[in-house]
């Protein structure tokens, strides 16, 4: 008699990359098998399957007493798995954040650096890097069929400058028109430049680079951006230097009497400073 086959499996759909095994029931003593390499053994009733895309597999069973034979089929479909992607940028200043949009699937579980619990569930994570060290998210994108995809963004975290100013002696100035105040600007990092402006205006500012020249008419504040450039990321700090401008004192003389005859003693008197 043909010998009764049948083939099942715990899945007749896997995703990439992944296995399934095929059981064979039947009363036969021998099985051969097609596409063997993809299989972990092509002369077993229950092998291991792998493939690489949709496979139809085909076993012929055969029994030894009889040299009786029957075939059977069997698909596996392979889904591809989906490739996640991301707008996200390698570098990002330290104390910003950064909306990461991701795409490719059809739900989304981010991650920090220890896959454990889930931080965020959706699309679009914003990611705030708290320490001045690369940082690192895991984003695992699930498809309708189930197949998964884990993408790794790392995350640049820049050093802000830290820009400090000197005000050369001695530190004021007095509003007669004829001194000037030098500004000198130091920063933690090298190539650093320097944007000025001044509240209220000062039409006497001159500039260049980390350093101004001043002689405002009136108490006036300088707001000096520093910032550096790396991977098109600025990363700024403010520093303000403020100089206080003092109205020359209103002197006025006189004497008494106001117009002395000769020989007569005459008191001289100032006030005002």
């Amino acid at each position: 008699p043909i010998p009764f086959l049948n083939i099942e499996t715990q899945s007749e759909e896997i995703c990439y990359g992944f296995s399934v095994p095929l059981t064979v029931t039947s009363n036969a003593t021998n099985f051969s098998w097609t596409h063997s390499e993809s299989l972990n053994d092509t002369s077993s009733n229950s092998p291991i399957a792998t493939p690489l895309e949709t496979t139809i597999y085909k076993v012929t069973a055969s029994d030894t007493a009889t040299g009786c034979q029957n075939s059977d089929i069997i698909e596996v479909v392979v889904h591809p798995s989906p490739v996640i992607v991301s707008n996200a940028r390698p570098t990002i200043c330290e104390g910003d954040s950064m909306d990461i949009r991701v795409s490719g699937a059809s739900t989304y579980e981010w991650y920090d650096n220890i896959l454990d619990t889930a931080l965020y569930n959706g699309n679009i994570y914003t990611a705030f890097p708290q320490n001045i060290v690369d940082t690192q998210y895991f984003v695992v994108g699930t498809d309708y069929h189930g197949c998964r995809d884990t993408l790794p963004i790392s995350i640049a975290v820049l050093e802000l400058p830290q820009i400090s100013n000197t005000i050369s002696s001695p530190g004021f100035l007095c509003n007669d028109g004829s001194n000037f105040l030098g500004i000198t600007m130091q920063s933690s990092i090298p190539n650093t430049f320097f944007q000025w402006s001044s509240y209220p205006f000062d039409a006497t500012m001159t500039t260049s680079q980390n350093v101004a020249f001043v002689s405002p008419s009136v108490s006036t504040t300088y707001v000096i951006d520093g910032y550096y450039t790396i991977d098109g990321v600025v990363c700024h700090n403010y520093d303000p230097a403020n100089i206080a401008v003092f109205q020359p004192p209103i002197v006025k003389a006189t004497s008494f009497p106001e117009i002395p005859c000769h020989d007569i003693e005459v008191t001289l008197s100032a006030t005002g400073a």
